[in-house]
């Protein structure tokens, strides 16, 4: 297993990543994503850091933050930091609109697969969010609701209405609740442990925190999740 490195602060772990940074960008600048921000206050505060420390360790870094305004509105620590980022000289905003209504009817019917009343409903609740519709689509496949037809995906016979989730949010947790339904107890500390790790996680590191909390990381739940389109592999 791979080394365990404990920082005593999350100022100290931001202050590690941000000379990291200003090591990998000497010779070439660099993009950094962070995605979801309304429910990251450890995001948003490293973005506020890397910033204060620019004159004393500059790094040529291109810091994109991606956060959804409805999600904010629930969130008002994340508000109020995002709020604080956006109103330095250096920060840009810029919001991005919805897909317009001459592209939803294609995307719905073509790509989904669906039409009539079941495609309205879909093209009203999703308001333009193309990765809403998709990942609605998808869990109800998932779970049996959807079946192919003759011509795309029909509610499954004796489905009375398929509820419509408020949120991408809810999707998701939607998923991973039918997903843990199948497996036992222990496996949800061990996906949650992973989850706070960030986007990308190795083995040795999830391993060595599940240990530290004295729970397993099972390997089963990794294919579980592989197979479910829950998580993906680089290799």
């Amino acid at each position: 297993e791979g080394p365990v490195i404990r920082f005593g602060s999350t100022r100290e772990r931001h202050e590690v990543i941000a000379r990291y940074l200003a090591r990998l960008t000497a010779h070439r600048p660099a993009i950094v994503w962070l995605d979801d921000v309304q429910w990251g206050s450890d995001a948003l505060a490293f973005a506020q850091h890397l910033l204060d420390t620019q004159e004393r360790a500059p790094s040529r870094v291109l810091l994109v933050l991606t956060a959804r305004s409805e999600a904010l509105s629930e969130t008002p620590l994340e508000r109020e930091m995002f709020e604080q980022l956006v109103s330095r000289p250096e920060v840009e905003q810029v919001r991005v609109g919805p897909l317009g209504d001459e592209h939803w009817a294609p995307l719905v019917g073509e790509l989904l697969g669906l039409e009539g009343e079941l495609a309205l409903r879909v093209e009203e609740r999703a308001a333009g969010n193309p990765l809403f519709a998709i990942q609605l689509v998808g869990d109800w496949v998932e779970r049996g609701l959807l079946l192919p037809g003759e011509h795309g995906f029909e509610p499954r016979a004796g489905t009375s209405g398929l509820e419509l989730p408020r949120d991408l949010h809810q999707v998701w947790l939607a998923r991973v609740e039918l997903l843990l339904a199948d497996r036992t107890k222990e496996d949800e500390p061990a996906l949650e442990i992973a989850a706070a790790l960030g986007q990308e996680v190795t083995g040795d590191e999830w391993r060595a925190a599940c240990a530290l909390a004295n729970i397993d990381a099972p390997d089963a739940l990794v294919e579980t999740l592989l197979g479910r389109h829950l998580a993906g592999t680089n290799e």
